[in-house]
């Protein structure tokens, strides 16, 4: 876990497992957990680079999250992503790549 800007905690994942993975990082790659605000999507998200990763079991299902107009999971155009923090912990496809607290 760490803090973001407003000192809440947040959910990071390990870099070097997402690297691993296949995720197109680089040296300062931060990864950050969180989901859509429209249908829930668990989404990845590297903010050195805004790279949105929507699946966990597929490294090119990737896009830039400022040409993201659509949400990857249903579509819909008004959505946003919101970081998980600490008291939001919940199981998802990506709890392979947290780090350990």
């Amino acid at each position: 876990m760490a803090n973001d800007d407003n000192g809440q905690r947040v959910t990071r994942l390990e870099s070097s497992l997402l690297d691993a993975w296949g995720a197109n990082g680089c040296s300062n790659s931060d990864y950050l957990l969180g989901k859509t605000t429209c249908c829930g999507l668990h989404l990845v998200l590297d903010t050195e680079i805004g790279l949105f990763y929507s699946d966990a079991a597929d490294p090119e299902a990737v896009e830039r999250s400022w040409e993201s107009e659509c949400c990857p999971g249903c579509g819909q155009s008004e959505w946003d992503f919101v970081e998980l923090s600490a008291d939001e912990l919940e199981t998802t496809p990506w709890d392979w790549a947290r780090q350990a607290e």
